[in-house]
């Protein structure tokens, strides 16, 4: 069984495992108040699909999913030689307008979401932070493909 690690411990699973971890955390308020979080999420759904077609995917998902949904940016760049893609987008929920940034990176089989959430009016607020944040983004390296004779 592979290790795995988290900040408080090490444990083993079975290789079948599939890791679909979530890391969240709680970004202090914005002046007048509103919660924010940042949220980094790993989805193995991705599988064998191009990178392009997977966003694709999950863009019209939440599109589709979501009330009053109303996109706000959509781009694609990468990060150290990884695809990567910016979704954009705000949604009512209970009657109040949240804003969620989401950048989807090309993980080989799996992508990584960083979503951050927070009412429009305190987007900026937490934007200089954000972007400190993601600055310091460093993937562990992929693994060399196996070479079969």
């Amino acid at each position: 069984m592979p290790p795995y690690r988290t900040n408080d411990a090490t444990f083993d699973v079975p290789q079948t495992w599939q890791d679909q971890s979530i890391t969240a955390f709680r970004l202090p308020p914005a002046p007048g108040g509103g919660d924010a979080s940042f949220v980094v999420t790993q989805d193995a759904g991705k599988g064998v699909l191009p990178f392009d077609t997977y966003f694709e995917q999950q863009a019209e998902s939440v599109r589709r999913g979501l009330p009053e949904y109303e996109e706000v940016r959509r781009d694609r760049f990468e990060l150290d030689g990884r695809e990567a893609a910016w979704l954009e987008f705000r949604w009512t929920k209970d009657r109040v307008v949240m804003q969620l940034r989401q950048v989807y990176f090309d993980c080989g089989f799996k992508a990584v979401i960083c979503t951050l959430t927070a009412l429009p009016a305190n987007m900026e607020y937490h934007d200089p932070e954000w972007r400190r944040v993601m600055k310091s983004l460093a993937f562990t390296p992929q693994p060399a493909p196996v070479a079969f004779p």
